[in-house]
C-alpha cells in the first residue's frame, strides 16, 4: 500500500511518534517550550491556542516538571539535558500517539542526567498509554525498561525474547558475547577478530558467521531463519545452545 504526504504525515505524530536522541540538536533554540509543545498538540489535535496551553502544563506535569507554567516560558538553553528530554518526550505524547519510538535517548548522557532520562521512560511506560520501541545499545537500561528485546547485528535482529528469558538464558553467541563484555560480569568477551580464510558466501551465510565461536561450515553457506525454541524466544542460529546451563557467563546479569 503507498501512501500520499498527507496520510504519511498523519501517521507521523498522531499514530506514530519520535522521541529523539538528542534534544540539543532537536528542540529550536529560538523557540521557548511552550511554543514548541503548543505547535505539536496544534498540528496533532487542532486544539485552540487556550485549550493547548493547558494541555501543555498538563503534559508537562505528567513527565514530573516541576513549575510547569513557569518553565514553559523557558528556551532550551536554559534547561538542563534531562530537564529537555523531557520536552522532548511531552512534544511526543502530545498527539496520543499509539506507538512511540525513542531512537538512543540515553546515548552520551553522564550517569546523572541518563538516571534522570530512564526514570522518565519508566513514567510514561505508565501514563502514555502506547507502546514505547526504545533503541538503545545500552543494555542495563534495555533491561530496566523494556518487556521484550531484540538483539540486532548487521541490520538483523538475531534474538528475540522476554527481557527476563533473553538476560538470564542467552542462546545466540553474538547476545552471549555481548553480555560477557559488561563490566559487572568481569568476563572477557568473546573474540571477535575475523578469520578471513573460512569459506564465506556473503548473499547466503549467516551474518555472524565470521565472527562466531560456534560455526561450523555449513554456517557460512546457509541463511539462518528465526526459530522459536521456547514460548515467546526466538533465535536465528543453526547452532544454538540448547542447554541453558551453558550460558553461565552472563548468570550474574539474571541478578
Amino acid at each position: 500500500m503507498k501512501f500520499n504526504k498527507n496520510q504519511i504525515r498523519k501517521i507521523r505524530g498522531e499514530d506514530i511518534a519520535l522521541i529523539p536522541q538528542n534534544p540539543a540538536g532537536s528542540l529550536n533554540p529560538l523557540l521557548s517550550i511552550k511554543t514548541q509543545v503548543v505547535e505539536a498538540l496544534q498540528k496533532s489535535k487542532k486544539l485552540p491556542i487556550e485549550k493547548a496551553v493547558q494541555r501543555t502544563v498538563e503534559l508537562l506535569q505528567a513527565l514530573n516538571i516541576p513549575h510547569p507554567a513557569q518553565l514553559m516560558e523557558r528556551y532550551p538553553h536554559q534547561l538542563s539535558g534531562g530537564m529537555n528530554q523531557r520536552i522532548l518526550a511531552a512534544i511526543g505524547m502530545a498527539a496520543e500517539p499509539g506507538l512511540l519510538i525513542a531512537d538512543e535517548p540515553t546515548r552520551g548522557l553522564d550517569a546523572l542526567i541518563r538516571g534522570q532520562v530512564v526514570n522518565l521512560f519508566e513514567d510514561i511506560k505508565e501514563k502514555a498509554g502506547a507502546s514505547i520501541l526504545f533503541i538503545t545499545h545500552d543494555l542495563k537500561v534495555a533491561r530496566r525498561l523494556c518487556d521484550e528485546v531484540a538483539v540486532m547485528y548487521r541490520g538483523e535482529i538475531v534474538e528475540l525474547a522476554p527481557a527476563g528469558s533473553l538476560f538470564s538464558h542467552p542462546r545466540h553467541p553474538y547476545t552471549r558475547a555481548l553480555l560477557n563484555a559488561l563490566p559487572e560480569n568481569g568476563l572477557k568477551a568473546v573474540d571477535a577478530g575475523e578469520d578471513m580464510q573460512r569459506p564465506y558466501d556473503l548473499d547466503k551465510g549467516c551474518s555472524y558467521y565470521m565472527n562466531c565461536p560456534q560455526a561450523d561450515p555449513g554456517c557460512g553457506r546457509e541463511f539462518p531463519y528465526m526459530r522459536e525454541i521456547k514460548a515467546g524466544h526466538r533465535v536465528r542460529c543453526m547452532n544454538v545452545v540448547e542447554d541453558a546451563k551453558t550460558a553461565k557467563s552472563v548468570s550474574c546479569v539474571s541478578g
